[in-house]
């Protein structure tokens, strides 16, 4: 092997299962580890997320030369959110807010079908959630349609107050990587001591 012209991958793999329980110790710690520091930081220091949202229908334009309905997708809706058209009105009819304040704030998801848009409205801040989230539920149907893909579009569905947003959605990553670097850092101090056993020899 690599480490050593003498320490064959049969002698690596002896050492892995004699010594399984440090190896097992091992993954364990690390898991921990990098699963635990990754809850600190998130419970910790990170402040908690408030968001509201809104459902609407949109009655889209059908393309004759395409033979399909327009639409915008989720992407092109977050960034028409944090526009002049929308994100800087808000701003503009809101009190200490600007358009780069809104902007972060909104953001579009269309889970399945095209015609359906989830719109949200996010923050560390209650109050300013449920204020810009009032803005932009009067104000994206008006929008849409001056839009050339929309006709216009009906609001199927909204919040009533904010409610908190899990931000630990990575939890399970963090331990899974922990886990790997565990194994890995502990494979690698077992295959050096047995190399250096193996030369005491």
């Amino acid at each position: 092997m690599a480490l050593d012209d003498r320490f064959e991958l049969k002698d690596f793999l002896l050492a892995m299962v004699k010594h399984w329980k440090i190896l097992i110790a091992g993954i364990l710690a690390g898991s921990i580890l990098a699963g635990g520091a990754y809850l600190l930081v998130k419970l910790a220091f990170v402040k908690p997320q408030y968001e509201m949202r809104f459902v609407v229908h949109e009655n889209l334009y059908y393309n004759d030369e395409l033979g399909e309905f327009t639409y915008i997708n989720a992407y092109t809706w977050t960034e028409v959110l944090g526009m002049d058209i929308i994100a800087g009105t808000i701003a503009d009819g809101l009190e200490g807010y600007t358009k780069e304040t809104v902007a972060p704030m909104l953001r579009a998801e269309m889970p399945s079908d095209t015609r359906v848009v989830y719109f949200y409205v996010r923050d560390t801040d209650k109050a300013k959630v449920r204020e810009v989230f009032r803005s932009a539920l009067d104000l994206v149907p008006k929008v849409a349609g001056l839009l050339p893909e929309i006709q216009d579009m009906v609001v199927m569905d909204t919040s009533t107050e904010p409610y908190r947003v899990d931000m630990i959605h990575y939890w399970h990553n963090a331990f899974l990587l922990g886990a790997i670097l565990g194994l890995i850092l502990t494979a690698f101090g077992l295959s050096v001591y047995v190399i250096i056993k193996d030369e005491e020899k």
